[in-house]
């Protein structure tokens, strides 16, 4: 039995290995008290050094990684204003240092197109430069749906040649933001494509890179799901209001039928450019993005009444309009109103006529008429009020801010260019956020200038103005330049008025029939223009309204009026007869005028494949507050003077054609209507005030109120203003037209 005394717990020598013992202290630690020992556990300064210095290595690794510094170049310069938006070049100028953007071939799986050849590949997308360059948003105002985002779009090689001298152009002139998407197959880096089409710094535009990982072997539903994708988050992200893309003949299939999705879907204008639109179709870099968003939207109703017996001026113009240049865009509606007898050449034309004339797509089956004939059934001639009724129920806009109508008379005859002015004209002056508030008065857009004014008689002379002095001020000596100018006479020969101005000529014609004049009208256009006319210029003259005359390169024009097969309007046709009937016989009259026949210029039809040539300026066109504007007789005015003239023609309307009295509170004008203009019973409408005898005036309390003011320079303002409140029962009210 071993002795119990070789177990005591105090010998630490019994029963124990060498590497157990250990120091106990006083307290039973296991470090022995001392300097030396403890200096073993504390950190040392080489140890610490050596940390700081890894630190800084993973710093600077991952600050430089490659594909990283791309990013956040385009982050850092991309995110600009437009006249600060730096240059394609700048934007890529760590592109040599890209790698590329799928090392190899990818690994083949089951989901691959196996006979798609070297496009088999349908895994998963990823885009590797979409997502940084789209961090730029919100210094673009992508979250606004209203905004100056452009986009221009292209997969193929040739589109991107063909869309970046445009792209480069919008940019100079500095109207919108303008990126550029790429969604093709090939991975030339964005520097190498500006080399390739020499674009330099001087071309600002913001390139987003929207081409998948492995694109060369992707399948064609890979790719269009990736261009889809693509498009849908810059749509959501940048929200541009157009996205512009070449043509179906150059363009990779998969990439049109994404971005027509995408355009759908989120409501985006798309303009899909025609053949050589870099030369034919230059005039859409000079619009804005409030313009270039109702490319699709706004649309144009052709509006010809024929004459009776006489095919030979109508046909001439029906030609014209097929042999039109009518590039990418929605061709317009036509509508012919017919007379009740109709010669046999027109019969046999409008027999193999179609509208529009077909294309090489439409002949495939997708073709569809636009063409309404409209054949009259009275064979007696109308009086001016049938005739201007007739004429007013042809067109109707079913949506007046997009809908337009644009007649032509039987006379003219068209350049091939003349679509391009209409839509150019149109999308600039109705449409662009810069002048919209400009433009509220503007009835329409006439293409071509009259020879004498609206009395037939004296000729006319248009303004010239000199550029130092502005609009407002005519030329000291005389000379000056010719220049787009305002009129408030309309125009029957070519010209289109805005679908919302044209439903209130439906409102002020009803109102106007019914009326009863209190004195006989002053007729002011000559017989030899339609009826309607004198009613379009009586609401022009009361609402303060005025078109837009244009001017072109000296001896050219989009619209020649021809003169030698004119026929007088049919409702005026029936003078003469009365005239036999009172004894004389025009055919016995031999008094002639050489004034008459003085001979007629016709404007050369411009042919050129750019309108741009045809315009001055270099194709921009003069904002409205910088046009001059002539009265109804010709009288240059300034737009304060044309306000003070409409309020008080509208007053002097009201109370002798349209029954109101002076102790009558008119109400505010109406949106898209002219009631306000008329006081014909409807009793809900008006409130008579009616003075009391002996009743000491009181002075009208003044009251603030939202108007629309015209300026000075005849910009619409929404100003706050003050206006009398009518009297407590008792007093006098003095009622005050607004306009």
């Amino acid at each position: 039995m071993a002795p119990v005394g070789r177990w005591k717990i105090g010998d630490e020598e019994l029963g124990k290995k060498d590497d157990d013992h250990r120091y106990r202290g006083k307290l039973g630690g296991g470090i022995p008290p001392g300097p030396d020992l403890r200096g073993v556990f504390r950190p040392r300064r080489k140890r610490i050094i050596q940390v700081v210095i890894g630190l800084f290595l993973l710093y600077l690794f991952i600050k430089n990684m490659p594909e990283r510094q791309s990013g956040l170049t385009e982050i850092d310069e991309g995110m600009q204003l437009p006249d600060q938006q730096p240059s394609g070049h700048a934007l890529q100028e760590n592109s040599k240092s890209q790698e590329p953007f799928s090392a190899g071939q990818p690994p083949h799986s089951p989901e691959d197109d196996v006979d798609a050849g070297k496009h088999y590949y349908n895994g998963l997308i990823r885009f590797q430069r979409l997502a940084i360059s789209l961090q730029q948003a919100a210094r673009f105002n992508g979250n606004h749906p209203v905004n100056k985002n452009i986009v221009f779009a292209a997969a193929s090689i040739k589109s991107i040649s063909n869309l970046l001298p445009m792209a480069c152009e919008m940019a100079r002139w500095r109207r919108n933001y303008v990126h550029f998407l790429l969604t093709g197959r090939e991975e030339l880096s964005i520097e190498k494509i500006l080399q390739i089409n020499g674009i330099g710094d001087e071309c600002r535009i913001t390139w987003h890179d929207g081409r998948p990982d492995y694109a060369p072997y992707s399948s064609n539903f890979r790719m269009e799901v990736s261009s889809t994708s693509a498009f849908d988050h810059v749509a959501s992200l940048i929200s541009p209001q157009a996205f512009i893309v070449d043509n179906a003949a150059i363009e990779e299939s998969y990439m049109l039928k994404a971005v027509r999705g995408v355009a759908r879907e989120k409501g985006k204008a798309l303009v899909e450019l025609p053949f050589n639109a870099n030369e034919g179709l230059k005039w859409i870099t000079r619009l804005d993005s409030g313009s270039l968003s109702s490319w699709n939207s706004a649309s144009v109703e052709i509006l010809v009444q024929a004459p009776a017996e006489s095919s030979g001026s109508l046909l001439r113009l029906l030609r014209s309009l097929q042999q039109a240049d009518y590039f990418s865009s929605a061709p317009p509606r036509l509508t012919i109103e017919l007379p009740n007898k109709i010669d046999k050449p027109l019969q046999e034309y409008l027999y193999w006529l179609k509208w529009p004339p077909p294309t090489s797509q439409q002949d495939s089956g997708d073709y569809q008429s636009l063409l309404t004939l409209r054949h009259r059934i009275p064979d007696h001639a109308s009086n001016p009020v049938e005739a201007s009724t007739r004429l007013l129920e042809s067109f109707y806009p079913a949506n007046p801010h997009s809908s337009h109508v644009l007649l032509l008379s039987p006379q003219v005859e068209l350049s091939p260019l003349w679509y391009h002015y209409v839509k150019y004209s149109l999308l600039e002056y109705k449409y662009s956020h810069y002048g919209h508030e400009d433009t509220a008065n503007l009835l329409g857009l006439s293409f071509s200038i009259p020879d004498t004014y609206l009395d037939h008689v004296t000729p006319f002379k248009p303004p010239l103005v000199d550029v130092a002095l502005g609009a407002d001020s005519p030329p000291e000596n005389g000379t000056g330049s010719p220049t787009n100018f305002l009129w408030q006479a309309p125009n029957s020969n070519a010209a289109l008025y805005f679908g919302d101005k044209w439903k209130e000529f439906h409102s002020f014609l009803t109102h106007r029939l019914s009326s009863s004049p209190l004195t006989e009208h002053k007729k002011l256009i000559s017989k030899a223009e339609p009826a309607w006319m004198e009613y379009l210029l009586e609401m022009a003259s009361a609402r303060g309204y005025f078109m837009i005359y244009p001017t072109f390169a000296e001896g050219h024009g989009i619209v020649t009026v021809h003169h030698e097969l004119y026929r007088a309007p049919e409702e005026w046709s029936q003078e003469p007869k009365a005239e036999k009937e009172a004894g004389v016989d025009e055919r016995l009259d031999f008094t002639d005028s050489p004034a008459a026949h003085k001979k007629h210029i016709e404007p050369k039809l411009g042919t050129t494949s750019s309108l741009l040539s045809l315009l001055p300026d270099d194709g921009d066109l003069p904002e409205v507050p910088m046009l001059p504007i002539l009265s109804t007789s010709g009288e240059r005015l300034s737009f304060h003077t044309l306000e003070e003239r409409t309020e008080k023609y509208a007053k002097a309307f009201r109370e002798e054609i349209g029954g109101c009295t002076s102790n009558m509170n008119i109400p505010g004008r109406q949106f898209e209507g002219a009631s306000d203009l008329f006081c014909d019973g409807d009793e809900a409408d008006y409130e008579v005030i009616v003075p009391v005898p002996k009743a000491k005036p009181t002075k009208p309390e003044l009251v603030s109120s939202r108007l629309e003011n015209l300026d000075a320079m005849g910009k619409r303002n929404n100003t706050t203003v003050d206006v009398p409140k009518p009297a407590p029962k008792g007093g006098e009210y003095v009622p005050i037209g607004l306009f």
